[in-house]
């Protein structure tokens, strides 16, 4: 049966993590890599609830058609590029999305991701995140 990803608009978390990459290969190794990373993901969760960890794979346009046998979502549209570099077109085939009140749960969670998906994926950009003082962002 399905289930929701644990990170999908929570209101709790201090920190986060995203890394951004494109398949290398079939989409079967992605498949099952995201799968291993799940399991991986709910051994972290039980091991520390405190944190209230959660995150998000999520996949391209085109990643998403080949992972579904080309049905793919009518809906889903790759990202335009809106503005002069407020909004940047960044599309690539994986978005991996971790996120907690600890970074350094975090870090471990993505090092986890990165050894799930292993050569099945070649990142392309990871940023660290966090809420500052008061829960407040850089812009204050």
């Amino acid at each position: 049966m399905s289930q929701v990803q644990s990170g999908i608009l929570p209101e709790h978390c201090r920190a986060a993590i995203w890394i951004e990459a494109n398949v290398k290969g079939e989409v079967d190794a992605l498949r099952a890599a995201s799968k291993t990373f799940a399991d991986k993901l709910a051994t972290f969760e039980a091991k520390f609830p405190d944190a209230h960890l959660g995150a998000v794979v999520a996949f391209g346009n085109n990643t998403w058609r080949a992972l579904s046998g080309g049905v793919g979502a009518e809906e889903l549209k790759d990202f335009p590029g809106y503005g002069k570099g407020l909004a940047p077109t960044t599309q690539f085939d994986v978005l991996i999305h971790i996120l907690s009140l600890r970074h350094d749960v975090n870090f471990s969670v993505a090092q986890a991701a990165m050894e799930a998906f292993g050569d099945c994926i070649e990142v392309k950009e990871e940023i660290h995140g966090f809420r500052w003082v008061e829960e407040r962002d850089l812009s204050g």
